[in-house]
């Protein structure tokens, strides 16, 4: 049988516009124009819903927050 994650781990797998801007502590409109520029990692989108996948802005932070262009 395989497992599958608790509802609590599921929801910590994306993060909305307005987590991750709280959780880098600037405004949505801050974090929109940083999205354009290609400054955060590519969100996932289901239709006109925007998700950031934690575990990539997580490495995107220990890797001290690159341009999109330079993730590998």
């Amino acid at each position: 049988m395989i497992e599958t994650p608790h509802d609590e781990s599921r929801a910590t797998l994306l993060m909305t516009k307005n987590e991750l801007a709280a959780r880098l502590q600037i405004s949505l409109g801050h974090l929109h124009r940083m999205t354009q520029a290609g400054r955060v990692p590519e969100p996932v989108r289901f239709g006109r819903c925007v998700r950031f996948p934690v575990a990539l802005i997580d490495a995107w932070i220990r890797e001290g927050c690159p341009i999109r262009q330079a993730i590998t």
